[in-house]
């Protein structure tokens, strides 16, 4: 197989995240349909399982997007698997709020040290998550098989 450069195994990973994170969209996050952009109190309630299986498949997105990254690039397959997750992320949410129609939201997000701390931690595990794919990576290999008679 031939193997492609960082930037662009990053965006082939991104690409294929970001459309993973869009048509997840409507089963992991409910109340962006629900809920008008702006209004709080989403009126569906996920019990701690729900939500802690959506969790571990916005997590799964994250560690194949780094795999993906991995397996495509033979130089600095961790730093390609730790940016691709992220990308992906940026991407979906962007691009889920034009696929789905989603408004946005009215009022401005009050940054706090706390909601500045929380993003950053959210980021690093998400990066984090990617680079774990990506080394496991090394443990995949691709073959082709073929019979030749």
């Amino acid at each position: 197989m031939r193997r492609f450069s960082v930037p662009l195994a990053v965006a082939t990973a991104t690409i294929f995240g970001c459309a993973a994170f869009v048509a997840l969209l409507p089963w992991g996050d409910p109340c962006s349909f629900v809920t008008p952009p702006g209004e709080c109190c989403c009126n569906i309630m996920l019990s701690p399982l729900q939500e802690n299986f959506r969790n571990a498949g916005f997590g799964g997105v994250c560690v194949l997007a780094g795999l993906i990254a991995g397996l495509l690039t033979r130089s600095r397959p961790l730093i390609a698997g730790a940016l691709s997750p992220l990308l992906s992320y940026l991407f979906g949410y962007f691009a889920a709020h034009w696929v789905y129609g989603i408004g946005w939201p009215q009022h401005a997000i009050p940054w706090t040290a706390y909601l500045i701390h929380l993003t950053g931690g959210a980021f690093a595990g998400m990066a984090a998550l990617g680079a774990i794919g990506a080394a496991l990576s090394r443990f995949v290999r691709l073959t082709t098989a073929s019979s030749a008679a």
